[in-house]
């Protein structure tokens, strides 16, 4: 469900694994603001953050207790659904996102493979 002043769950998954993290929609759009502003050889902010901490990803799954994904990780998702659907987040729209990995693209190179990440708007 897309609102305001309810807190999101965003969920990824990959090989058997979901994990999931809260989204704060209050302060979604501050978030997208700093991963714009990444700086880094590309022009595009959200690239310099997912090129930059393209390993956070496999950390995040390494370092997950309980089935939730630490926040780096979730940051770095994301800049890839901002990236991609930019329109999911005019006007400071927050939507509920599942993240599913290709399985045999490992962990490491999925931020730098967009075609290895379907994202789900709920």
């Amino acid at each position: 469900m897309d609102g305001i002043g309810t807190r999101l769950t965003w969920t990824v998954r990959h090989r058997g694994t979901t994990l999931s993290w809260g989204i704060d929609p209050t302060r979604l759009r501050f978030r997208i603001g700093l991963l714009r502003e990444t700086a880094g050889p590309q022009a595009d902010g959200l690239l310099n953050h997912i090129h930059r901490f393209a390993d956070h990803l496999a950390d995040g799954f390494a370092a997950s207790a309980g089935g939730v994904l630490p926040g780096p990780a979730g940051d770095l998702l994301l800049a890839v659904a901002v990236g991609r659907h930019p329109h999911w987040f005019e006007d400071g729209a927050a939507p509920t996102l599942h993240f599913v990995i290709d399985p045999d693209t490992p962990l490491a190179v999925v931020p730098l493979a967009p075609a290895a990440i379907a994202i789900e708007r709920a």
